[in-house]
């Protein structure tokens, strides 16, 4: 639906935007790469468990001056690649089955978990990822999501560390109203659509870690496709120690 692909959009923007122009320390959105089955095949073909080519997307990131690859598994396992002479040579692998938190979801929602195709920074040499889960509504009248988000870090040898725990990351309600003028699409809009995002900045504090600031910001879509923004709160964490 052209609603949800624009949130969609919308979403990613604002996630992996950094603050300013002078703050190079920022998020690192992943590309997909166009790759054949044939070659995520061949990739799961060295990984010592089971890997299935149909639930798997291959991703890049560039580090410094180094392109990396990543492929990302529906069962939360991530593998960093390098490509040497048009060949994939494994060199990390993370399985975040174990982080898989415990949560509750509403009667008529959808429970949903991945990995979002991003590194954010902990400091120069480090990262995490985001393992993101929730639920999902699609039903007559109201389609709706809310999501949270546990920050990892990838550490050497497939070890991991939990970052943060449990903070919000994506939330989303479109009324019905939304679609009583998609047949005309020149005048496309929704009065009743609306989304709380997630916005990362960060800081070298000089301590082990950076700071990170994370702003919700608050999205109405209005007539004519104009956005009505707005920041709702901002919260200042240093990772591995938590206070919200």
């Amino acid at each position: 639906m052209m609603i949800k692909k624009l949130m969609l959009s919308t979403w990613i923007l604002f996630i992996t935007l950094p603050v300013s122009a002078e703050n190079s320390i920022q998020s690192l959105p992943f590309q997909k790469e166009d790759i054949s089955v044939t070659e995520i095949r061949k990739i799961c073909q060295q990984l010592e468990s089971e890997c299935q080519e149909i639930n798997a997307q291959l991703w890049s990131v560039n580090i410094a001056k180094n392109k990396y690859y990543y492929l990302i598994e529906d069962k939360l396992r991530i593998t960093q690649l390098l490509k040497q002479r048009g060949q994939y040579r494994i060199m990390e692998q993370w399985d975040l089955d174990q982080h898989q938190p415990v949560f509750a979801i509403q009667e008529d929602h959808e429970s949903i978990i991945y990995l979002h195709p991003a590194l954010y920074p902990l400091n120069k040499h480090s990262y995490a990822v985001a393992l993101v889960y929730g639920g999902i509504s699609n039903s007559l009248g109201d389609d709706s999501g809310e999501q949270n988000v546990d920050f990892i870090q990838l550490l050497p040898k497939g070890k991991t560390k939990l970052v943060f725990e449990h903070l919000p990351f994506y939330e989303y309600q479109n009324r019905l109203s939304c679609y009583r003028d998609m047949k005309d699409e020149k005048n496309n809009y929704c009065e009743d659509q609306k989304a709380t995002i997630l916005k990362i900045s960060y800081r070298d504090v000089g301590l082990t870690y950076y700071e990170w600031r994370l702003s919700y910001l608050n999205i109405n879509w209005l007539k004519n496709n104009k956005i009505d923004e707005y920041k709702q709160r901002s919260l200042t964490l240093i990772p591995f120690i938590q206070a919200h």
